[in-house]
């Protein structure tokens, strides 16, 4: 699918690739469809898994943009996302796994939020993780298209503005942790 896209992807190729016969890839998977969707289940649980070790990470906001700023997955969960335009089935599963990882982003971010510095307002978790996801995303697909003018100077900023908001947690958090006193 990265190398050709997922229209260029049958079950000969399938077979030649896994070095069996298509006989023995339509005996597993009756439709591409059904092949798809078993590489789609592959693809989101090995991503769950990192995600989850990511966002237990100190700064889980960096994590989030380090996690969708990866290339080769985000490539080829693109290329999944063009073949749901053309599939229901696949449509519906992307959008149930999109709105997993969102939630999980969600509720890693939402209880540091006042840490940041956004104050009570835990539903700005939402928006943090729909800028950071989008901006990477566009990011890959315009590098993808040859498009590259702003990349960097983005790239740059977006990083600068989560260390500065990592710093601000971290001097909040530290705010609130009792002081030893003198002599204890």
């Amino acid at each position: 699918m990265l190398k050709e896209g997922y229209a260029a992807v049958t079950s000969r190729k399938v077979a030649r690739e896994a070095n069996v016969t298509s006989q023995l890839v339509h005996y597993y998977f009756s439709t591409m469809d059904a092949l798809f969707l078993a590489l789609w289940g592959r693809f989101v649980t090995a991503n769950m898994e990192r995600q989850a070790r990511a966002l237990n990470s100190p700064d889980p906001l960096g994590a989030i943009w380090n996690f969708t700023s990866h290339v080769a997955g985000t490539a080829l969960e693109l290329e999944f996302i063009a073949l749901a335009h053309h599939r229901k089935t696949i449509r519906k599963e992307i959008a149930r796994a999109g709105d997993r990882f969102r939630k999980m982003q969600i509720e890693a971010l939402s209880p540091f939020m006042d840490d940041y510095g956004f104050g009570r307002d835990k539903g700005f978790a939402d928006v943090l993780t729909v800028l950071l996801t989008s901006a990477s995303r566009s990011l890959i697909m315009e590098k993808d298209l040859g498009v590259s003018v702003g990349h960097s100077r983005t790239s740059d900023y977006i990083e600068k503005w989560i260390k500065r908001l990592s710093a601000v947690r971290r001097h909040n958090c530290a705010k609130k942790r009792p002081r030893k006193q003198a002599g204890a």
